[in-house]
């Protein structure tokens, strides 16, 4: 009857290690994903260098900008600006 108890107290024993050892384990994988690792790493954050604009100013002065034409206005509607809700459906027509 002692025997019993002393595996059943070193299968107790041997199911603690091992979820501690899981624990362990999801922590470290935990840091290794989030943080990026245990040893702090250089930074390699660079600043790109300024380019420079050159605004090509013969393009404005080409003919092919003469060309375009103006838009007609658009005159308002007669029925006034709109309805107060455009998302219903419009009222049956009076007869």
């Amino acid at each position: 009857m002692a025997i019993v108890f002393y595996q059943k107290k070193k299968k107790e024993i041997y199911i603690a290690i091992a979820g501690l050892l899981l624990i362990t384990a999801l922590i470290f994988v935990l840091i290794k994903i989030k943080g990026g690792g245990f040893v702090a790493k250089e930074s390699t954050l660079s600043v790109p260098e300024a380019k420079e604009v050159k605004i090509d100013f013969q393009k404005i002065e080409e003919e092919i900008w003469n060309d375009l034409k103006t838009f007609t206005p658009i005159s308002p509607s007669p029925e006034g600006m709109g309805r107060d809700n455009p998302f219903a459906p419009p009222l049956p027509a009076a007869k």
